[in-house]
């Protein structure tokens, strides 16, 4: 009998009517034996819309983090111990980080410091990749094999703003399904190539069947979009659910490179049913 998991949108930038809305993302994973989640929010609606969708988050097995960026993080700080000893990420996740755009002051990015000093010693920091069930587990560290894929952003360490931060802590979740690889992404920083490219090597899936997740591609520049176009042209993936950071001025180009693909825009309150094979 096929295994299923239910993933809900609990935080995104764009909500249901009767939830919150915010600058995040976090879903929850339940394949009904080890529920996770994965990120959670800036910190205005996790907890709220939670409760409304009737998401029991105190019986996650486990909490992961996509990389340590504030609207990924930030929505731990409403968790109580109990929960944050269950948080699994990079080490890198704990650092602070700003962002520098022209003309506007430097602006820090990086999980909120209150958090980040309470989180350290109850989380679990571990930098490769992670199986939590024949299913379902992490990427670890993504290599970085196309440097046309940026982080996505003037992305750097400290406030100085002299060392570029590349992101080494973003990773995604991996789901096998029949239908091939599942990829779901916080911001993709790595880049969706690099991303999809190093599950299939580590999975031995052989095909990518979906994505889920944002992208960062707000700013990403024309040979870049072209780039990932030419890639999910390859791929031809069954579904692309997009949201949080992906750039809606880009969702056409998108579109138009898999025209045969499925894609929609998230929003918290949406909930998919996949279905799971336990890899071969």
């Amino acid at each position: 009998m096929t295994a299923e998991l239910t993933l809900q949108v609990l935080c995104d930038n764009q909500a249901r009517p009767d939830l919150l809305a915010e600058h995040g993302w976090s879903c929850w994973l339940d394949d009904g034996q080890t529920p996770l989640l994965f990120d959670a929010g800036s910190g205005a609606g996790l907890l709220s819309n939670a409760q409304a969708l009737g998401v029991d988050l105190t019986l996650a097995r486990r909490i992961v983090l996509s990389h340590g960026h504030w609207d990924h993080s930030g929505g731990l700080a409403t968790l109580p111990e109990a929960l944050l000893c269950r948080v699994q990420g990079h080490p890198d996740c704990l650092r602070p980080r700003v962002s520098r755009h022209a003309g506007k002051p430097v602006r820090q990015i990086g999980m909120p410091a209150k958090l980040a000093r309470r989180l350290g010693p109850l989380g679990q920091w571990q930098s490769v990749p992670l199986r939590f069930s024949a299913s379902m587990g992490s990427s670890g560290p993504i290599p970085r094999r196309h440097a046309i894929e940026d982080a996505g952003g003037p992305f750097f360490w400290y406030e100085a703003g002299q060392q570029a931060d590349p992101i080494p802590d973003d990773q995604a979740l991996w789901l096998a399904t029949p239908a091939g690889l599942v990829v779901v992404l916080g911001c993709g920083h790595a880049g969706l190539v690099n991303t999809v490219q190093h599950l299939l090597a580590l999975t031995g899936l052989p095909r990518l069947a979906g994505v889920i997740g944002g992208l960062h591609l707000l700013h990403a520049s024309e040979a870049r979009l072209a780039f990932t176009c030419r890639w999910l042209r390859h791929w031809a993936p069954d579904f692309l659910y997009l949201g949080h950071c992906t750039g809606e001025s880009v969702i056409p180009q998108l579109a138009a490179a898999v025209p045969t693909t499925e894609l929609r825009i998230t929003q918290a309150g949406q909930s998919y049913r996949l279905a799971l094979c336990p890899l071969p």
